[in-house]
């Protein structure tokens, strides 16, 4: 039996925090252990999609599911069937309830799907747990949760992740196709607009928060490292590392950087290898060989051993939104990193103290001359682990959030 001095906390999310093989599922993990600290903390899908639910119940002090199974039309059409007929009962339980809410909120919006078994598990967890807050895992999430938090008096907050209309406008100006289909600024707002409280994951994306949405409070939680001091790469050595996930813009920069940087880095420097972890590695299966000095690793569940390898740390990305956590891991590890400016957006302070940041058509020319001056290269990673510790851990990054959550404790105790 748990104590009954904690609050409750639930975080709702579309997304699994576990494995930790992407960026936003690290970074739910750590918030909720950080929080956990504090409170109780539950995790409430809307389905499962084939995820794990052991790690998951060590990670959270309840984990509940609104659909055991994946929602996915391409995956079983028989179990989408049942979840659409699962839905129509749900939305029936809560049209009586919720019928002013429901008839309110704007159905047109392409960001705000309502998944009614996940609203009425919400719904019936907040009678029973009393939470402090409902704590939605990116903006399209927000229409299940903020609705619920709503009528129960609990305080909603959007963890934003990324601000969509913003990487929008970034894969416009990149030239690559858009991810999420068809939707506005506008449309954006008007969801973000439902919350209390809003998270930013970065001081440049609160700012825009702030002007999108003014009045609006937001608290900025940055990704939280922990720090690994590993001995400086001083010798000779010529390992590049590029840790990724499958997301669009890595493979977009990834493809960019072999086909366009990399020759040029083999021709000068011919003992170079590139080292490439992560689940970005299946779709390059047409250079896998070291033929060309490449080498693909797939997933590392042990990445700190990469990274004790590396001499330079890169992040190609050229477009999107939201912190780079490639890039805060990286300095975290005491590495020598290259970053595009899209890659270090939020950090741009630090650059050329703590890392380098140049367009991706000159990340050849920073990459050769930081692999002949060990000493340069010495400097920034001394510089970046002193970033890391700094900004990046945990009491830095979520002190703001759990400011927020002690004053609505309070407030609701009172």
């Amino acid at each position: 039996m748990k104590s009954p001095k904690k609050d409750w906390v639930i975080i709702y999310s579309v997304v699994a925090p576990y494995p930790l093989q992407n960026g936003a599922a690290v970074r739910i993990w750590e918030m909720a252990q950080w929080l956990r600290k504090f409170y109780h903390v539950g995790l409430v899908m809307p389905a499962a999609n084939g995820s794990d639910l052991a790690p998951l119940k060590n990670g959270f002090d309840g984990v509940w599911i609104a659909y055991p199974h994946a929602i996915s039309v391409r995956r079983n059409l028989l179990r989408r069937i049942r979840y659409e007929i699962i839905s129509i009962s749900a939305r029936c339980s809560l049209s009586s309830r919720y019928a002013k809410e429901l008839a309110a909120f704007s159905h047109k919006n392409p960001l705000g799907k309502i998944h009614p078994p996940a609203m009425l598990l919400l719904d019936e967890l907040c009678t029973k747990l009393r939470p402090i807050a409902i704590i939605a895992e990116y903006v399209f999430s927000a229409a299940t949760s903020t609705i619920v938090a709503r009528k129960h008096g609990v305080l909603s907050v959007i963890d934003t992740i990324d601000v969509l209309s913003q990487r929008q406008k970034s894969e416009r100006a990149a030239g690559v196709p858009q991810q999420r289909g068809k939707f506005s600024e506008k449309h954006e707002i008007e969801l973000l607009s439902l919350a209390d409280a809003l998270i930013a994951i970065q001081p440049n994306e609160a700012k825009l928060l702030a002007d999108m949405l003014p009045g609006k409070p937001i608290v900025i939680a940055e990704h939280p490292v922990v720090v690994n001091e590993y001995p400086s790469t001083t010798t000779n050595n010529s390992y590049i590392l590029f840790v990724s996930s499958q997301a669009k813009h890595n493979i977009h920069a990834l493809r960019i950087f072999l086909e366009r940087q990399w020759p040029i880095i083999r021709q000068t420097v011919p003992e170079t290898e590139f080292h490439i972890c992560g689940n970005v590695s299946h779709h390059f299966s047409e250079v896998t060989t070291r033929e060309n000095a490449v080498v693909f690793h797939g997933f590392c569940p042990d990445i700190a051993s990469y990274y004790q390898k590396a001499t330079i740390a890169i992040n190609p990305v050229n477009y999107g939104s939201g912190l780079k956590i490639k890039s805060v891991e990286a300095l975290a590890y005491g590495k020598c990193l290259v970053s595009t400016p899209i890659g270090a957006d939020g950090l741009e302070e630090h650059a050329g103290r703590a890392f380098v940041s140049v367009e991706v058509d000159q990340m050849h020319e920073a990459i050769i001359e930081l692999l002949r001056d060990p000493h340069r290269r010495q400097m920034l990673e001394t510089e970046a682990l002193n970033l890391a510790k700094q900004r990046f851990s945990p009491e830095v990054c979520f002190y703001d959030l759990t400011q927020l959550l002690e004053i609505t404790s309070r407030n609701q105790q009172n």
